[in-house]
């Protein structure tokens, strides 16, 4: 009976870990159709036979069911990412870039998701180059040695 509700509640999590999208702002898994629920389980099956973080896979399952659902938008219907191309992937990642204008380091996730779908579930060679998100310039917050030094000794 305890292995049965321990059964009851892994079928329930596995259930819900396919309805819904990571915490962390990915967008979530609008499941639709038939081949989605496959292909997404094919790629939480294959990230946990490699031991990946848990948000890890939670990101990169929300970044690959962004990427269908902008292909179905696209298409105007449901493709096989098998069945997509060179210029399907890179009209994404430049769309996040130029029309969602996301971070680099966010383009860099989804590019990595889809990179993952393809060669390691749908074992294909994928080549992208798509317009790539410029990384901040960030200021240093501190200040260096050699700076420290000048500023202390000019006085």
């Amino acid at each position: 009976m305890q292995n049965q509700n321990i059964q009851n509640r892994n079928m329930q999590t596995q259930a819900n870990d396919v309805d819904t999208g990571s915490k962390m702002g990915v967008p979530g898994v609008a499941v639709a159709g038939v081949a989605m629920p496959k292909l997404v389980e094919e790629v939480r099956h294959k990230m946990r036979l490699l031991h990946l973080a848990k948000r890890m896979e939670e990101a990169y399952v929300g970044w690959i069911v962004d990427y269908l659902n902008y292909c179905r938008n696209l298409m105007g219907e449901w493709v096989h990412p098998s069945e997509l191309g060179h210029a399907e992937n890179e009209s994404y990642l430049t769309h996040l870039a130029v029309d969602r204008r996301v971070a680099s380091s966010t383009q860099n996730q989804a590019f990595s998701a889809i990179l993952f779908l393809y060669t390691k579930v749908l074992k294909r060679e994928v080549k992208i180059d798509a317009v790539r998100a410029k990384p901040s310039e960030r200021l240093p917050l501190v200040l260096s040695v050699g700076e420290v030094r000048r500023i202390t000794t000019s006085t």
